[in-house]
């Protein structure tokens, strides 16, 4: 019975000293030096409020809170690249599965679309948002910290608060951008 009572001590003591002990780290700021993630996170993130967004039709564009956003900048340099990195970032959201109506596509033209290809190229993706950035302010926010997404050709993450958070540079393959979008959704 003695016995007994000391271990029903030691279970009672045991998640107090652990809550203690991980209260007291996070207070004197102990934390890991890096992260596990594929893609380079951005620090501080970009907003995106401010940049005025039209889509190729004309209508006006905002991003919405609660949404995730896969954004590409594209100058339609090459039709055929283009369609690789469309073809990838559908691929990573019908991958995710029940998590895919989280997170939309999007692709900012530099350009208007002026060949043919370029038109059928965009009416094969359907259900990407393929806009305009009319003053070029998302892309000078952009390159006031990173290079220029145009020409680095990186895909970007906004988080569900519209703020762009993560690079995913074009030498990552698709189960390591995977992989982080699972983490993070």
């Amino acid at each position: 019975m003695k016995n007994n009572k000391w271990l029903a001590l030691i279970i009672l003591i045991t998640p107090l000293v652990v809550l203690g002990l991980s209260t007291l780290t996070f207070y004197f700021g102990y934390k890991p030096d890096s992260s596990s993630n594929n893609g380079e996170l951005i620090y501080p993130h970009i907003e995106t409020d401010g940049a005025r967004l039209k889509e190729i039709s004309g209508e006006p564009f905002s991003f919405k809170k609660g949404k995730w956003y896969l954004i590409y900048f594209d100058s339609l340099k090459s039709v055929s690249e283009s369609e690789e990195t469309y073809k990838l970032l559908f691929s990573l959201n019908t991958t995710l599965g029940r998590e895919m109506n989280r997170v939309k596509r999007v692709v900012v033209l530099k350009n208007k679309i002026t060949t043919i290809e370029q038109k059928e190229l965009i009416d094969k993706f359907p259900s990407t948002f393929f806009l305009v950035d009319t003053d070029r302010i998302l892309e000078s926010k952009i390159s006031a910290n990173r290079p220029n997404p145009y020409e680095s050709r990186s895909i970007y993450l906004s988080d569900d608060f519209s703020n762009i958070m993560e690079e995913f540079k074009t030498d990552l393959e698709f189960k390591e951008i995977f992989e982080d979008l699972k983490t993070l959704l």
